[in-house]
């Protein structure tokens, strides 16, 4: 069937005719509500946009002639793309028929067929088959319904908001109308002003009252020291906006914090250059009133000079700071000095925080001897430093204008501290020793300035008298041992003494079990004191005291055997601990050798080694005061000879470390008999000698290849590593085993050696008792 272009009236099939006029004209309706919608739609929300951009921006002439013209055009091309347009493109009888059809898919084409055979039917069509279809079409178009062809939804909803939006609009004009008619007038051109709520004055905050305030056709002006500051105070009459903004020129604005009276209040600080301010804040956008800031040149110091001439005791040069915050030693005499620019302002210093006032003289400004040129003429002046303080230097200019920023300076007075005294040897403050035993003093004395002297002595606890000071000479330490002073001492001495402790008390009776000592040990610097050849008591230093306690050889030997014990039991637990760490690595190694597995495996066995090797230190150093304590109390005096080598040797010393160097050379000569050391230093010496060699050889170089293993990723380093590694904590452990034989055989020793003083006490008592009863029966005899 062939579509004709023509779309005349359809006179066989009036009942068909009706329903799609009804259907053409229901189109015609919703496009008209369509685009009345949207018409008033958006001329009332564009006239409301502008508003609010005018009332709010303020916005220029041109900017409200193209919200004018943006009013007109936007609202008709809406209307004609929304209403107009599809209007005039209603669709033909055809299309509306199709329409239909659409909604009722029982008519299969009869309405369109209809319509074609009536407006265009083709040359050849049978007349019967015609009139049949037209009957057809015409019988289903009287009881055709047009509910679900069209969609009314849309339009009406557009309609409703357009009809919504421009009543709104209404309603606001009927309830403001002032602002509807300035709205009106300025969107057609004219240049009436809005009604303003809110008015911001700008003025100086608190403190500014000395400064000149002059008027300005815009605002106010005021004159300020450059780098000055100036709080600025904005007040607002009227509506308090929730924001105020203040301009310090076209580009740069911040907001301004409300204060509790309705103020907003800020300081610029250090001003450089001139500045113009407005605020703006709530409907107050005209920038108007200003206030005018100009910044003049102040006094100010142009140069600064600080010479400090510390106290003659300390030996410390004098010296010139071109910096105001200096450090001094106490009793340093200091004169601060400047350059004032311009070179006629006048000035004070003001110390905190007494705030105390001290006027600037004329004086020259201290030059450095390097410095060839003549020294200037300024201000200063001088003044002692036994405390710290803080200055400000204020200067005033002929013109009456102040440094708005004198700045705060520091002098820092570093008190001359006591000096630190250390002692070095013995290593325990808590010492038990023999009668016929002798001590070895050594103590390291550190002074910032210089040590003057150090004192000892000895004093018998309940004694009645105080004994005299002795003078110890100071002698310079290594130079290794100088380096451990710290960064603060500039000079560290050493002092010693070896004492017997029965030639402590000259003169006194002979010391017995139960006898005890304090030594004491004193230094002093050099400081002055308050006359001519003494000490000042503030700067003596004092170190720890030393206390000795003499006790019988029992009791020695008694004490000796629990500390002993101790140490065994010290080493049994060293023994289970490196086993565990032999198990350990030889697990990993033969994982490595039958897996190939992560080396990273290595570095958890790194922390377990070193734990070892701290309790072998701990160890060597417990053997190796239980060594010295032994042969310093001469508990046997065939062994002299090794308390002479052992005392040359740690005289060599005089670090705070532990000396294993000297111990390991000592426990070397005993072994090879170079030096003599019979019975119970003997025996203790080759403990310690297989002690020192687990904890300076074998441990270290196990902890050493397992940092090598845990380091590499080579899986063949890694195995060489750790068959090194197994094979020193394999040493460990058997040397472990061979020190826990010896300590046995040491308690048994000793129970033989108390076994045999025991009979020996037991037979002396026997003799004692034989002579007594030998000298009672000749005597009787005689009478």
């Amino acid at each position: 069937m062939q579509a004709s272009v023509s779309d005349a009236p359809l006179k066989a099939t009036p009942q068909l005719e009706a329903l799609l006029a009804k259907l053409r004209s229901r189109l015609g309706r919703l496009a008209a509500l369509q685009g009345l919608g949207v018409f008033l739609a958006v001329s009332s929300a564009w006239l409301a946009f502008s508003f609010v951009a005018d009332w709010a921006l303020h916005v220029p002439r041109g900017v409200r002639w193209f919200h004018l013209a943006v009013c007109i055009v936007a609202p008709l091309a809406a209307l004609w793309r929304m209403g107009l347009r599809p209007w005039f493109a209603r669709p033909s009888r055809t299309e509306l028929a199709l329409l239909v059809e659409r909604s009722d898919p029982q008519a299969h084409e009869l309405y369109v067929s209809a319509v074609q055979l009536q407006q265009a039917p083709p040359a050849d069509a049978h007349p019967e088959l015609v009139e049949r279809v037209l009957r057809a079409a015409e019988l289903r178009a009287g009881r055709a319904s047009l509910a679900g062809v069209l969609d009314p939804a849309v339009p009406r909803k557009l309609f409703g908001l357009g009809v919504t939006a421009a009543l709104a609009l209404f309603l606001a004009a009927r309830t403001w109308p002032e602002h509807a008619s300035i709205f009106v007038a300025r969107l057609l051109g004219a240049d009436q002003p809005w009604p303003q709520l809110t008015t911001l004055e700008l003025a100086l905050g608190a403190g500014m009252e000395q400064v000149e305030l002059e008027r300005t056709p815009t605002g106010v002006l005021a004159r300020l020291p450059r780098g000055s500051d100036a709080p600025i105070v904005v007040r607002a009459q009227g509506v308090r906006p929730r924001e105020v903004r203040l301009h310090l020129d076209a580009s740069s604005s911040f907001q301004l914090s409300p204060s509790p009276d309705g103020a907003f209040r800020t300081v610029l600080r250090a001003l450089d250059r001139d500045l113009t301010l407005h605020a703006t804040g709530g409907d107050d956008r005209d920038r108007a009133p200003t206030l005018t800031l100009i910044v003049l040149e102040p006094p100010d110091v142009a140069e600064i000079a600080v010479r400090i001439e510390p106290p003659a005791y300390s030996g410390l040069p004098a010296r010139i700071e071109s910096a105001g915050d200096v450090e001094v030693l106490a009793g340093s005499r200091v004169e601060i000095a400047l350059l004032p620019s311009p070179a006629e302002a006048v000035g004070v210093l003001r110390l905190l925080p007494q705030d105390q006032l001290l006027e600037l003289t004329p004086r020259p400004l201290p030059r450095s001897s390097e410095t060839a040129a003549p020294a200037p003429l300024g201000l200063g002046v001088e003044l002692v430093a036994t405390q710290s303080f803080r200055y400000r230097i204020e200067l005033r200019d002929a013109q009456g204008l102040s440094n708005p920023d004198p700045g705060l300076f520091a002098v820092q007075v570093r008190r001359d501290e006591r000096p630190s005294a250390e002692w070095l040897a013995p290593a325990r403050n808590e010492i038990e020793s023999l009668s016929r035993g002798v001590l070895r003093l050594l103590a390291r004395v550190d002074d910032d300035f210089g040590v003057a002297g150090a004192q000892w002595r000895a004093r018998r606890t309940g004694a009645e008298s105080e004994p005299a000071w002795s003078d110890l000479e100071l002698r310079e330490p290594p130079p290794a041992a100088a380096g451990g002073a710290g960064a603060n001492s500039l000079q560290a001495r050493l002092v010693g003494a070896r004492a017997e402790l029965a030639r402590l008390e000259p003169g006194a009776r002979e010391l017995a079990p139960g006898d005890q000592f304090e030594i004491e040990l004193r230094a002093y610097d050099a400081r002055p004191g308050p006359a001519d050849g003494e000490f000042d008591e503030a700067g003596v230093g004092a170190a720890t005291t030393l206390r000795v306690r003499i006790v019988s050889e029992d009791d020695f030997l008694r004490r000796l055997q629990d500390r002993l014990g101790r140490v065994r039991a010290q080493v049994s637990d060293l023994e289970a601990l490196a086993r565990e760490r032999l198990r350990r690595t030889s697990e990993l190694l033969r994982v490595l050798e039958s897996e190939a597995g992560e080396s990273s495996a290595a570095a958890g066995l790194v922390s377990g080694q070193r734990r070892v090797q701290g309790d072998l230190d701990a160890l060597a150093r417990e053997l190796a005061s239980a060594v010295e304590n032994v042969l310093y109390a001469r508990l046997d005096e065939a062994a002299d000879a090794a308390l002479a080598d052992l005392d040359a040797r740690l005289a060599q010393s005089t670090a705070r470390s532990f000396p294993i160097e000297a111990w390991r050379a000592f426990a070397q000569a005993v072994r090879t008999a170079q030096v003599s050391a019979p019975g119970v230093p003997g025996q203790l010496t080759a403990l310690l000698e297989r002690a020192l060699t687990l904890s300076a050889e074998h441990s270290p170089r196990a902890v050493s290849e397992l940092e090598r293993a845990a380091g590499s990723v080579d899986s063949s380093v890694v195995h060489g590593a750790l068959s090194e590694a197994l094979a020193a904590q394999q040493a460990v452990h058997a040397g472990l085993n061979e020190l826990l034989e010896q300590l046995a055989d040491w308690d048994n020793f000793q129970a033989v050696l108390t076994l045999t003083r025991d009979i020996l006490t037991r037979q002396k008592t026997v003799r004692d008792r034989t002579k007594d009863a030998s000298g009672a029966d000749t005597r009787s005899e005689r009478k």
